[in-house]
This record gives C-alpha cells, sequence and structure tokens, in this order.
C-alpha cells in the first residue's frame, strides 16, 4: 500500500493538505495515481481550495472505486489542529486548511509520496527531516518519504509538441477511437481487437456473437433514452448531436486539425480523398495550432495546443491504452458510473482474457501518454520518471 498527500499553496499563499491517498500513489504509469497529480498539476485542473475538494472526492472514485469516504487510518497519527478542517455532506473530512503558508514542515511525515503544488507569487521552503529546499511559483515538487525526487515547472501560455508520424497517427487513432465510444458505435472495440489478431495468427473469433451481444447491453444502458439504442452496434449518436458530450466533439475537433494537416502536405494533389476545406469545429475549445514539415518519405507534425487540447489527448490516449490492454471495464469506467454496465463489462475483461495482445502498440501509447502529460512543464527534473 502506497500511500500520499497532495498540498495546494494558492496563489493568495493559502496552503491546504488532502487526506491521505491509501494506494498506488507512486508515479509510475500506467497504475501509478502520481502521473495523474502532476498532470492535474500541469493541465490547470487544480488552482483553488475548491478544486483540490473536487479532484480529491473524484480521485476517490475513480482510483478505489467508491465514493468518498473519510479517512480514519489506524496507521497515522492522531494530531490535534486548529486548521480549517473542509468536509464533505456527510460530514466527512477532504482536505484540510493550513493558512498562510511560507514554509512547509514534512520532516515527520508518514506517508509514501508528497506532491507539492506552489502556485503563490513568491517561493515556499520545504523543510525535510534533515535538509530545506525552496519551491518557486508555478512549481511541484515530489518526494518520497525523506527523498527528493525532483521538481516540474509549469509552462505558460500555448504548448508546442513536436510529433512524428507514428505519433501523429496514435493520437488520431486513439481520437478516432474516444469519439466513437462517446457517440455509441462500440463496434470498432471488437472490430480492433479481432483486426490485431488476425494479423497476430489467433483469429480470436470464437465467441464473437456473444461479446457483440454484450456489446449491445452495454450500448441500450448508457443511451438507453436515445434512438439507437435498438439499432446495430455501427449506429451513431452523431458527433453533432445536441446528446453528445462535449469532450467528444472537443476530440474531433483536434482529431480534424491533425489529420487534414498532414494528408494537406502529403498529397497535396488529392482533392478526392483529402479534405482541402476549413476544418469543423463545433466545440468548446478553439482550432488548435498545426503545421506539418515532410521530410522524404515521413514528417513532423507540430502542434499548438492549450491545457484543454491536451487534456482531450491525454484522455483519449489513456482510453486506447485500455482497449490494447483487453481492460474493458477500466476503459467503461471513464465514459459512464452504472454499476450494471460494469458488471457486463467484467464478463467481457474475462472473455478477452485469452486473446492476445498487441504489446508493441501498448507500449507506444504508453510512451506516447508520458510525452503528453509532461508536455505541459517547462522543465522536468531527471527524477520524475513517468
Amino acid at each position: 500500500m502506497t500511500r500520499g498527500i497532495v498540498y495546494l499553496i494558492d496563489e493568495r499563499g493559502g496552503g491546504y493538505k488532502t487526506v491521505v491517498f491509501r494506494g498506488d500513489m507512486y508515479l509510475t504509469l500506467p497504475c501509478g495515481h502520481g502521473a495523474e497529480i502532476i498532470e492535474a498539476f500541469l493541465h490547470r485542473e487544480i488552482e483553488t481550495d475548491n478544486d483540490l475538494v473536487k479532484f480529491t472526492k473524484d480521485a476517490f472514485h475513480k482510483w478505489f472505486g467508491v465514493e468518498f469516504e473519510g479517512l480514519d487510518d489506524p496507521d497515522c497519527p492522531d494530531e490535534e489542529t486548529d486548521d480549517d478542517i473542509y468536509y464533505d455532506e456527510y460530514g466527512e473530512e477532504i482536505i484540510t486548511g493550513l493558512g498562510k503558508i511560507s514554509e512547509l514542515d514534512i520532516g515527520d511525515s508518514f506517508v509514501d509520496y508528497s506532491y507539492i503544488m506552489n502556485l503563490s507569487e513568491s517561493g515556499i521552503s520545504v523543510k525535510l527531516k534533515d535538509s530545506t529546499l525552496s519551491v518557486d511559483r508555478a512549481e511541484m515538487l515530489v518526494i518520497n518519504y525523506d527523498s527528493v525526487l525532483g521538481k516540474i515547472k509549469r509552462s505558460d501560455g500555448d504548448i508546442k509538441v513536436i510529433l512524428s508520424d507514428d505519433e501523429t497517427k496514435l493520437i488520431t487513432d486513439a481520437l478516432d477511437f474516444y469519439n466513437r465510444i462517446f457517440i455509441g458505435q462500440y463496434d470498432r472495440i471488437e472490430s480492433i481487437i479481432t483486426w490485431w489478431n488476425l494479423n497476430g495468427g489467433n483469429p480470436a473469433q470464437r465467441d464473437a456473437y456473444t461479446r457483440k451481444n454484450l456489446l449491445e447491453a452495454i450500448r441500450s444502458r448508457m443511451f438507453r433514452d436515445t434512438d439507437i439504442a435498438r439499432v446495430g452496434l455501427s449506429g451513431s449518436l452523431g458527433i453533432w448531436n445536441p446528446l453528445t458530450d462535449i469532450r467528444a466533439k472537443d476530440g474531433y475537433g483536434i482529431q480534424q486539425v491533425m489529420r487534414y494537416k498532414r494528408a494537406l502536405v502529403q498529397n497535396p494533389g488529392d482533392t478526392w480523398s483529402v479534405d482541402h476545406g476549413e476544418p469543423i469545429i463545433k466545440g468548446s475549445l478553439p482550432e488548435i495550432g498545426c503545421e506539418y514539415l515532410k521530410n522524404g518519405e515521413s514528417g513532423t507534425e507540430t502542434i499548438k495546443v492549450n491545457t484543454g487540447h491536451l487534456k482531450i489527448i491525454n484522455d483519449a490516449l489513456m482510453v486506447y491504452e485500455r482497449l490494447y490492454d483487453l481492460k474493458i471495464r477500466k476503459l467503461f469506467e471513464y465514459f459512464t458510473d452504472d454499476a450494471v454496465c460494469f458488471d457486463i463489462a467484467s464478463i467481457l475483461d474475462r472473455m478477452y482474457a485469452g486473446t492476445q495482445r498487441d504489446k508493441k502498440t501498448s507500449d507506444l501509447i504508453l510512451a506516447l501518454r508520458k510525452k503528453m502529460i509532461l508536455a505541459g512543464a517547462e522543465d522536468v527534473d531527471d527524477g520524475i520518471a513517468l
């Protein structure tokens, strides 16, 4: 059990700490929750005490599969404090206010990992058992017991990321899958898994009819108030439907620009398969900046994005990774809280258990997730290894 605490010093210098997170609080993906804390910091999802409350409650639900519960940890020392305590609607402690912070003393910390975010205008000091460190504005310090793993400096403004052809294709494929699940095209789950198994010499055709029916059962609950609940798995709610989640529309906008900017340079005279018109952007995010440079048969694509775009891209890569790892229940946990859907998806996990994984692609997706999470950083110490 690897425990951790998140500390926030907001822009006014007010300090806050979460209750103890009780498991998998290390950095390393795909299971370490520390990577998601870093992502939330770099994506500006935690700026205020209210943001930290929301993050903590959501994390308990997402990471541990439970609604927030007060932490009466028998391994933690009891402390009497006059600090402000934030409670949820059930009277359970979520975060603790520490007052104005110029020095944070965690020398007696009992947890494995401490994640300290400083958003104040001035730097702060962090006191460990045998040393004191400074943390500047817009920096996060990561501590493992009394050892310093390193700091991360957050970028200001838009973020530029240079991608290879393979990385561009993985992101656009991930966004395509992500958008399709939002609009109900669950046939993509079965067709992608079946396709790589056909190429790998393991047909995976047995029980395909049963798996299809299970996917239809999940979709009938997810889309119970729409017409597509009663049509085949390739049926679609439609990307521009008012009922379609805004994240799908944002993902589609990013996908369009990345795909067509590349295609226009690679095939400038192709007006049949390449759309030369302007991309249709109907989500909540502005159009990304994108430039493709060709170098022989390959090239690089440079995208200019904000933290909202990065969040969509990283979420899509996470969902796509779960597909390639054959974790169908984990995949659906991103899209719903429905316990019946989880039960059905768990059956699919068992049915896919003997299926050959495309480990090469799965490893590439994981490496790209790490790159895109840290894309929001201006500087990262070597000890921060996701």
